[in-house]
């Protein structure tokens, strides 16, 4: 199946609610400031991603930014491109959740500046590949 596409995104999905209220807040906040392209996408930050060697080496050379919100970026060159992404759902062990890496109070603020910072590298067209 995955041959077809160029970029294939893992998307959780979950039949038990895994996270915390604090999180889920966290996410719907986080969502807020996505661009608008990418409010359709449901799961930007699943760590699940396999790319065509030739697409992710176009992808990674258009990033300007890193930590959390790079795959944002992924999302907006590949959409920007018309690359051919697939979705396939994964589910998370609970046991594997690894809850207090992000501290909202300490990282929200840069999170927030660098989703503000895609938004203007998107407008500006950064993510269209030449």
């Amino acid at each position: 199946i995955a041959e077809n596409a160029d970029f294939v995104a893992g998307e959780r999905v979950s039949k038990t609610n895994q996270y915390t209220k604090y999180r889920r807040f966290a996410s719907r906040l986080f969502r807020v400031f996505l661009p608008r392209k990418l409010r359709d996408v449901n799961d930007t930050q699943c760590g699940f991603k396999l790319f065509r060697r030739d697409r992710a080496i176009s992808i990674f050379s258009h990033l300007h930014t890193g930590r959390w919100v790079f795959d944002v970026e992924i999302f907006l060159v590949a959409l920007e491109n018309n690359f051919r992404i697939m979705r396939v759902p994964v589910s998370i062990r609970p046991e594997l959740i690894q809850n207090g890496r992000l501290r909202f109070f300490l990282n929200g603020f840069q999170i927030i500046l660098d989703l503000m910072r895609i938004g203007h590298y998107d407008r500006k067209g950064n993510y269209k590949i030449s």
